[in-house]
C-alpha cells in the first residue's frame, strides 16, 4: 500500500507548463518546475497552467466617439499567462476579467477619440493606447496576464448606416475634386 501511494504521487509537467501547488488547499508561493515531480497524494494537489502559449480574445461592440458618432469597432488581444499563481488564484475567471478590461480599455480610448481616427489613420496608436490601458488594468487586477500585442482589426460605421457614410465619403472626395478643377480654371484664367 505504501508502495502503491509513493508510486501514483509521480506526475510530470511539459516544458511550457508551470505547475500551482495547493497544499491542504492553501496555495503555495513555489511553482513546481516541469519534469518527473512527485507530490504526496492527499496533501498536495497540482495544477499545470500553460506559459508559454500565446493566447488570444476577440471583441466587438458598437461605441460612441468624442465627436459624437457611432462606430463599428473589432479587435484582438493576444497575450501570456506570466504568473501562474496569480492567474489560478488571485482572480476567479481571469480570461472574463480579461473580456471586461479589454471592454473597459477600448470605450476609453474610443470615447476619446473622433471617428476619424477610430477608421482611418489613428487606429495603431488607439492600439497601443489600449494596450497600455489594458495592461495596467490586469496588473492592478492581480490576474497574471501579460498583453503582448493589441490588433484594431476594424473600425467602420455602423452597417445599419453604412450607405449613409459612403454618401457623405463621396460627398467629400467630389467636393475636393470640383475645388481642384476650381483652381486649376483659376489657374488658367490668370
Amino acid at each position: 500500500a505504501v508502495a502503491a501511494y509513493f508510486v501514483a504521487g509521480f506526475y510530470t509537467l511539459d516544458e511550457q507548463e508551470r505547475g500551482v501547488i495547493f497544499r491542504f488547499g492553501a496555495v503555495q508561493d513555489e511553482v513546481a518546475l516541469p519534469g518527473l515531480r512527485w507530490r504526496p497524494l492527499g496533501i498536495d494537489e497540482v495544477e499545470p497552467v500553460n506559459v508559454t502559449r500565446v493566447r488570444s480574445a476577440e471583441h466587438q461592440a458598437l461605441m460612441l466617439t468624442e465627436d459624437q458618432n457611432i462606430v463599428d469597432v473589432s479587435l484582438t488581444v493576444q497575450y501570456l499567462v506570466t504568473e501562474p499563481v496569480d492567474f489560478v488564484v488571485n482572480v476567479r475567471s481571469p480570461e472574463d476579467s480579461l473580456k471586461q478590461a479589454l471592454e473597459s480599455a477600448l470605450r476609453h480610448v474610443v470615447g476619446a477619440s473622433t471617428m476619424d481616427d477610430v477608421i482611418g489613420q489613428g487606429r495603431e496608436a488607439m492600439a497601443l493606447d489600449v494596450q497600455d490601458r489594458l495592461q495596467d488594468y490586469l496588473t492592478a487586477y492581480g490576474t497574471g496576464i501579460t498583453v503582448s500585442t493589441v490588433n484594431l482589426d476594424r473600425g467602420a460605421p455602423p452597417r445599419e448606416v453604412q450607405a449613409a457614410f459612403d454618401d457623405v465619403q463621396k460627398a467629400r472626395e467630389d467636393e475636393e475634386r470640383y475645388v481642384n478643377e476650381a483652381r486649376a480654371y483659376a489657374e488658367q484664367v490668370v
